[in-house]
């Protein structure tokens, strides 16, 4: 499909989805339309809390990643007792 359309219209087409292109006329535009799908508009999180190692959880963590280590899997409510405590922190 793509071939036919560059044949019949001449400018290079821009897919889009299966069956919908774009073809500019100036060149141009089809330039900066193709460099802005590759700007990533993502932005770094910010941290607003100090940060802290694991070590200063490990205490707390322990009894977690020892339940997921022997089961595979998260607990569900109620079957770690130190859940509140984890989610408090």
């Amino acid at each position: 499909m793509k071939n036919y359309i560059d044949s019949v219209l001449k400018p290079d087409s821009i897919p889009l989805a299966l069956g919908v292109f774009l073809v500019f006329r100036n060149l141009e535009k089809a330039e900066k339309f193709r460099a802005s799908c590759f700007v990533s508009r993502l932005s770094t999180p910010r941290i607003y809390r100090e940060v802290r190692n694991f070590e200063d959880y490990r205490e707390l963590l322990t009894p977690l990643m020892e339940f997921y280590t022997k089961r595979g899997r998260l607990p569900v409510k109620g079957e770690l007792p130190e859940a509140a405590a984890i989610k408090a922190e």
